[in-house]
C-alpha cells in the first residue's frame, strides 16, 4: 500500500512539474525528468514539453521560463520553436542562461582518432590522415519561426557547419548576451519584423549578420524595425578571412557595434530607410581593395539611408590595389544622408560617392586622411546610352542586368514609380532625381548637398571634393559650402582620439563619447576604447594610410581581448 502510494506521490509531482510555466534543463538532463532544478531535462526536451504545454493549455498569464544550466550541450541539428511560441509583451516566452553560470551549445561531433584509415595515393607513398578530434555537423542551432515576444538570453554556441546559427522571423523576438563563434554558418539571420539582437559577440563566422526585413514594392514601403545593437563583431583568426554584414530590406537599424579584423569590407548596405548609427569600424579592408568598411552601391532607388555618429579609423591597406574608404557608395547608389561620422586615418577616402545622386553630407569630420568627402561620375554618358536602347528595345540584351539602373528600380516601385504614391511622397529628392531625364540628369552625380564637414590634416583638403572629369553643369546642381579646416585645439583631446568638439556652439555636438560598445542589462563587459585604440594608433604612427609602408597585419582581435 506504502509502496503504491509512494508511486502515486511521484506521478502527481511529474505532472504538476509538466504542467509548471518554468523549468530547467541541462547537458545531464533527460526526456522523463520533471524539470526541476534538481531533476532538469534535456534542452531539446524542455523545448518540447513548452511546445505541447502551448498547444494544449495556451500561454499562462504570467508567461513562461526556460531556465538553462550551466555546461556544454551537444547538438548536431537545429531546434525549430514554431508558431505555438507566442508571448506578449506583458508575458514573454524566456529562454536563459541560469545566472552566473555559462552555457555553451558545440555544434561538433568528437570522432575519436581509430576511426581513420590511412589513405592510399598510387603516385605518392600512402599517407595517413590527421587524427581530429572534432569536426563542425550542426546545421544551424534555434529557429524562432513566426514565434513572437521570445526572448533568448545568455546561450552561446559554436562550431555549427551550415545554416544559420539563430534564425529569427515572427516579431518582437530577442537574441542577447550570446557569442557566437568558430562557425562556417550565419551567425544571426534575421528578417520579420521588431526583432532585436542585443550584447552579443560574433566572432569567426563566414556570415556575421543578416538584417532583413520590411517590404519596398509599388504599392507599399514598409519598415522592418529590426535591430542589431551593442555587438562585438569581429575575425580572430585571419584564415577566416573577413567580417561579413549584410543589411537588407527597408527601415532596419545597425547601432552602437564594434567591428574590425577584416581582410575585406566588413558590411554592405541594400535597401531604403536603414539607420546605421553609433558604430565603430577600424583595422578593416586590409587587402581587398575597391570598397570600403561600408559597402553600399547600383541601386538608384536606394534612398532613406541614414549614416550618422560612426566612427571610422585606421583603415590601412597592405595592398596595392584599388583605392577604399570609409564609406563608399558606389554604382550610382543614391539618396545617403551622412551626418556627424568621424573619419581618422580612414584609407584614401572618408566619403567615396563613385556616381549616384542626391547624397547629403552635413557635419562630417575628416581627419589625417588622403581626402574626405569626393565624389566622382561613374554612370553618366555610357549608361545614358545604354538605357535609351533598353527603353528602345525589350528584348535588349542589357534588359535585367546590373547596367538597366531604371528597369531594376521600377522592379520594385513600379513603372516610374518614383511619380506615383507611396513613393513620391515617401522621397521627393528620388522623384526629383530619377525625372530628370535629359543629358546630365539621373546618371550624374547631381543635387548633392556636401555643407559645414569639418577638415584636418588631409592630403587633399575640402577644395577638392569634386573629381576634375564630373562636368560643370552637374556641379551647378548642387550645393557644396561652408566646408572648413580646424585644428587639433579644437578637440578634447586629440592626441588621445578624444574627437569630441570642444565648443559647441562654434561646432557640431557630434555624441564622440557615445559611439561603440556600452553596458547595460545585456553586455556586462567590454574591450577598454582607450587601450586598443592607443595600441593601433602606435602600430601606425607615421604610416600612410593610402600607400601603407608595411605589408604586416595588425591583429586588433588579440589587442580588444586582453
Amino acid at each position: 500500500m506504502l509502496k503504491n502510494l509512494l508511486v502515486v506521490s511521484m506521478l502527481l509531482l511529474v505532472l504538476t512539474s509538466c504542467d509548471s510555466n518554468e523549468i530547467y534543463v541541462s547537458p545531464q538532463g533527460n526526456q522523463t525528468s520533471p524539470g526541476t532544478k534538481s531533476d532538469p531535462l534535456s534542452f531539446a526536451a524542455g523545448i518540447n514539453h513548452i511546445s505541447k504545454l502551448l498547444k494544449e493549455k495556451g500561454l499562462p498569464e504570467d508567461g513562461i521560463k526556460i531556465n538553462v544550466l550551466g555546461g556544454v550541450y551537444q547538438f548536431d541539428r537545429p531546434i525549430v520553436l514554431s508558431e505555438e511560441f507566442k508571448g506578449t509583451r506583458e508575458a514573454p516566452i524566456i529562454i536563459q542562461a541560469v545566472v552566473g553560470e555559462n552555457v555553451l551549445f558545440d555544434g561538433s561531433m568528437l570522432i575519436a582518432p581509430e576511426k581513420f584509415n590511412t589513405i592510399k595515393n598510387k603516385k605518392k607513398a600512402p599517407l595517413t590522415k590527421l587524427a581530429i578530434d572534432k569536426i563542425m555537423v550542426a546545421d544551424g542551432f534555434l529557429t524562432l519561426e513566426g514565434t513572437s515576444y521570445v526572448k533568448v538570453i545568455g546561450l552561446s554556441v559554436k562550431n555549427v557547419g551550415s545554416g544559420s546559427v539563430y534564425k529569427i522571423t515572427g516579431d518582437h523576438n530577442l537574441i542577447a548576451s550570446a557569442k557566437i563563434s568558430n562557425s562556417t554558418a550565419i551567425g544571426v539571420d534575421v528578417s520579420g519584423n521588431s526583432n532585436r539582437v542585443k550584447g552579443c559577440d560574433l566572432i569567426d563566422l563566414d556570415t556575421h549578420v543578416k538584417l532583413d526585413g520590411g517590404v519596398r514594392s509599388p504599392n507599399e514601403i514598409i519598415p522592418g524595425y529590426n535591430v542589431v545593437e551593442n555587438c562585438h563583431i569581429y575575425q580572430k583568426n585571419f584564415k577566416h578571412k573577413k567580417v561579413n554584414i549584410i543589411l537588407k530590406g527597408v527601415g532596419n537599424t545597425f547601432r552602437n557595434n564594434l567591428i574590425h579584423n577584416s581582410l575585406g569590407q566588413s558590411m554592405v548596405v541594400k535597401g531604403n530607410d536603414h539607420i546605421i548609427e553609433y558604430n565603430e569600424l577600424f583595422n578593416i579592408d586590409l587587402d581587398e581593395g575597391d570598397g570600403g568598411a561600408i559597402y553600399s552601391g547600383a541601386d538608384l532607388g536606394g534612398f532613406g539611408n541614414i549614416y550618422r555618429y560612426n566612427f571610422f579609423h585606421h583603415l590601412i591597406p597592405i595592398s596595392d590595389k584599388v583605392e577604399c574608404a570609409g564609406l563608399h557608395l558606389d554604382d550610382g547608389q543614391s539618396g545617403a544622408t551622412c551626418v556627424g561620422n568621424v573619419f581618422y586615418k580612414s584609407a584614401s577616402k572618408g566619403i567615396s560617392m563613385h556616381g549616384g545622386a542626391g547624397h547629403t553630407l552635413k557635419e562630417n569630420v575628416f581627419l589625417e586622411g588622403d581626402r574626405g568627402a569626393y565624389f566622382a561620375t561613374s554612370l553618366g554618358n555610357k549608361i545614358f546610352q545604354i538605357q535609351k536602347e533598353i527603353k528602345a528595345d525589350l528584348n535588349h540584351p542589357r534588359r535585367g542586368t546590373k547596367e538597366d539602373y531604371i528597369g531594376r528600380v521600377e522592379a520594385y516601385t513600379g513603372e516610374k514609380g518614383w511619380t506615383k504614391s507611396p513613393w513620391k511622397e515617401k522621397y521627393p529628392l528620388m522623384n526629383t532625381v530619377l525625372s530628370d531625364t535629359l543629358e546630365f540628369g539621373r546618371f550624374w552625380p547631381i543635387h548633392y548637398t556636401i555643407e559645414n564637414n569639418f577638415y584636418y590634416n588631409n592630403q587633399k583638403s575640402f577644395d577638392e571634393i569634386i573629381d576634375y572629369r564630373v562636368d560643370s553643369i552637374v556641379v551647378t546642381k548642387s550645393s557644396i559650402k561652408n566646408n572648413e579646416c580646424v585644428s587639433i585645439n579644437d578637440f578634447v583631446d586629440y592626441e588621445n582620439m578624444g574627437f569630441k568638439f570642444k565648443n559647441e556652439v562654434k561646432y557640431p555636438n557630434i555624441p564622440f563619447d557615445d559611439i561603440g560598445l556600452y553596458i547595460d542589462e545585456y553586455r556586462s563587459q567590454m574591450p577598454k576604447k582607450e587601450h586598443y585604440r592607443k595600441a593601433i594608433k602606435r602600430f601606425y604612427k607615421g604610416i600612410s594610410n593610402r600607400d601603407s609602408e608595411t605589408k604586416e597585419r595588425f591583429n586588433s582581435a588579440k589587442i580588444v581581448e586582453e
